[in-house]
């Protein structure tokens, strides 16, 4: 008997590679082996299963999150890893699939922009706060404005755009996040920064 797990194993490997909205109950109980009854038996429809991956993928996704704000209480450097991490993150939520889930799979959207908007008031908010109280950001930031834009900007960096015709998508990334930081710190800030994994001294953020 196939365990709800596996289901959902198979069903984000297909996903990955074929898209959400393409890939059929058919298509699933085929690469699962099994009946459609079988999956039916545990998920009353295509709409569960995609739900219960954008949980996991929310969930896996925070854990990382919190995992950077305990790394280090340095404003400067937890900024610039929790950037590196949203831009990871939509590297793995990419057009295609957001599109899907706009289109196809409501609920499951809902719970994506929810999340987009506790990486913006949850994880990056407060870390600009702490920066602009210790003297590292620049006290005349709209906290609120500026934590969306970056998230955004984190966003664009990942996505096709007139930028990826002249330079490739991971040093627009590193790019992206050496434009944020430049325009956030203070001479203080700017100092921290020049030893910082900007210039290459500060190792990549691991789990």
């Amino acid at each position: 008997m196939i365990s709800k797990e596996r289901i959902l194993e198979v069903a984000r490997t297909l996903y990955s590679v074929y898209g959400v909205y393409s890939v059929t109950m058919d298509d699933l109980a085929l690469e699962c082996g099994v009946s459609k009854r079988s999956i039916y038996n545990l998920f009353r429809h295509k709409d569960d299963i995609v739900l219960e991956l954008t949980r996991d993928f929310i969930s896996f996704e925070k854990n990382r999150f919190r995992k950077i704000t305990l790394r280090t209480k340095e404003p400067v450097d937890n900024l610039k890893l929790l950037l590196e991490e949203t831009q990871n993150m939509y590297r793995s939520l990419t057009p295609a699939v957001e599109q899907d889930l706009k289109k196809h799979f409501q609920d499951a959207w809902s719970l994506i922009q929810k999340f987009e908007e506790e990486i913006t008031f949850i994880f990056i908010q407060p870390v600009i706060e702490d920066g602009i109280k210790k003297g590292h950001f620049k006290k005349d930031l709209s906290i609120g404005l500026h934590s969306k834009l970056i998230c955004k900007l984190c966003k664009d960096s990942t996505r096709k755009n007139e930028f990826t015709k002249e330079i490739d998508s991971t040093n627009l990334m590193v790019f992206m996040r050496s434009f944020i930081i430049s325009g956030l710190v203070t001479l203080k800030g700017w100092l921290l920064v020049n030893d910082s994994e900007l210039t290459g001294k500060v190792g990549k953020f691991t789990e």
